[in-house]
């Protein structure tokens, strides 16, 4: 099942191989009545079929996990096993565009891992908190739950949630107007993330506080090396969204290139519903539009984008199209 991770992590072309091998051996752990290690190798599996954009998949698998260890007793006592496969729930959650079940969930979580004191989960949950408030455009609360899951993931060298939690903090902190960050802040955004085995889940945050924090380059280097590699429907949508947003903040002789970016982040996000990826890639054309001088472009974009962002909850994003609007309305001649 590691080996089916690597695979599907290893390179675009040889996802669908990587997805085969964890199917494969989910089959086989189940025909071998393996139940002890189910939770374990299942896990692979959510993970291919969330990164391919298989929403109800990847939830029906883990809903089931669940309900076997809640049957044996795992939610009772708060055990590793089924804490973990709670916060593998919680992802598919977040990245199917649900974020007030997230929330409510990784509060949960949080608070059943504190007393676990199972440190892994205490920092993956707080980190997913903070992606939940970072998305919502609560800066506060970003900074609040980053700040308490990222001492103790750093501790442990959870790299997952230390990028997540340091992603999230530099977010609040340039939400305030303070676009700066030491070597080792950024450092940390880095930390693991070419590994083979890791999945880069939350890499267009990161490239989004690097370039927040004027970070072009490694920004650049972020998204072309998560790209490569970066099979699954999913994790293709929001590569070609970071495209665009490295493209877009380049300048103008990479316009063109942040067009055809966002584009594609569109269409794609369109045909696997991701809807928060479909808003994104309309705040980014608006976003190009506004650069351009193009404000009928722009108004038609951030009203798509806005449209589909403030229901969702993502009030972040939502709030910059409106900004954009707010600022053609506000130039617009008199009975315009």
């Amino acid at each position: 099942m590691n080996y089916g991770i690597v695979v599907l992590n290893s390179a675009r072309e040889r996802f669908a191989e990587g997805l085969e091998l964890a199917e494969r051996g989910v089959a086989v752990a189940r025909r071998a009545n393996l139940v002890e290690h189910l939770p374990k190798i299942t896990r692979g599996l959510v993970w291919a079929y969330l990164l391919d954009a298989r929403f109800e998949d990847a939830r029906m698998q883990v809903d089931a996990v669940l309900d076997a260890l809640v049957a044996a007793g795992h939610e009772s006592r708060n055990s590793d096993i089924y804490l973990g496969t709670r916060y593998f729930r919680n992802r598919v959650m977040f990245d199917s565009d649900q974020l007030d079940e997230a929330e409510a969930d990784g509060l949960d979580i949080y608070t059943r891992s504190t007393r676990a004191v199972n440190r892994t989960m205490t920092s993956g949950s707080a980190s997913m908190l903070a992606a939940v408030a970072t998305a919502r455009g609560d800066s506060a609360k970003a900074e609040y739950w980053a700040e308490i899951g990222l001492p103790i993931a750093e501790q442990i060298q959870s790299l997952g949630a230390v990028r997540g939690s340091g992603a999230a903090l530099l977010l609040a902190r340039a939400d305030r107007g303070e676009r700066n960050a030491t070597q080792a802040e950024l450092d940390r955004l880095e930390k693991g993330l070419f590994a083979s085995g890791d999945l880069g889940i939350n890499s267009e945050t990161i490239v989004e506080a690097m370039l927040e924090m004027g970070e072009l380059r490694r920004a650049r280097r972020i998204a072309e090396g998560r790209v490569e590699r970066s099979g699954g429907r999913l994790r293709q949508a929001r590569g070609a969204l970071m495209t665009g947003m490295v493209a877009l903040a380049t300048g103008p002789e990479a316009y063109a290139d942040a067009e055809r970016a966002f584009a594609d982040a569109l269409a794609r996000a369109v045909a696997i519903r991701s809807h928060s990826v479909e808003g994104r890639a309309h705040l980014g054309l608006a976003e190009l539009a506004h650069e351009r001088g193009d404000s009928a472009t722009m108004d038609r974009h951030a009203r798509q984008a806005l449209a589909i962002l403030r229901p969702l909850g993502f009030g972040r994003y939502a709030m910059r199209a409106a900004r954009l609007m707010l600022e053609r309305l506000e130039g617009a001649p008199p009975n315009a």
